[in-house]
């Protein structure tokens, strides 16, 4: 459920539900629920018969845009092959443009996974813990810092995450 601030469990005894807030928005930043997704459907994937239904408003946008990046992923495929694939089964998918330039970022993490895991140019990233949405305060996502990392940037009122190429750190505030 893309969209749990208009459509709520109805069937919670009958279903396993995956509750997000995405607002259909070029600035709604889409990448920073994509692995807890992606954890959701191959859970579900893994049972005897397991099916996702991913749903938003119109199954136009931010459900379809879902299903590509999770496609693109598993796959390794490129955004337009997956994309033309999608239009093909449900015709009305159109991506907002935010998400299409979203999409496009995720294919380059996607098909260059590999040279990025040899790779030892790659350079540090910073990543802030911040709720996803006001509608559910504690799920909280990794959000991109934008800029060099440097200590000037960390709040201690926060947690931030520093990706290096062969390590990982957490910087808890007070």
């Amino acid at each position: 459920n893309c969209v749990g601030m208009v459509c709520p469990s109805y069937f919670p005894n009958d279903f396993s539900y995956k509750t997000l807030w995405l607002q259909d928005s070029p600035s709604e930043d889409l990448i920073c629920v994509l692995y807890d997704v992606f954890d959701f459907i191959e859970d579900v994937r893994e049972q005897a018969g397991g099916r996702v239904f991913v749903h938003c408003c119109q199954g136009v946008s931010r459900s379809a845009s879902l299903i590509i990046a999770y496609v693109m992923w598993r796959e390794r495929r490129s955004f337009d092959h997956v994309y033309d694939d999608v239009k093909q089964r449900r015709s009305v998918t159109c991506p907002n443009i935010g998400f299409v330039f979203q999409l496009t970022q995720w294919q380059k993490r996607v098909l260059d996974a590999n040279r990025a895991a040899v790779s030892c140019n790659t350079v540090a990233i910073m990543y802030r813990m911040t709720p996803h949405s006001h509608f559910c305060p504690l799920q909280l996502v990794p959000k991109a810092v934008h800029g060099p990392p440097t200590s000037d940037l960390l709040d201690s009122r926060g947690v931030f995450v520093l990706q290096l190429p062969n390590r990982l750190y957490v910087w808890r505030g007070r």
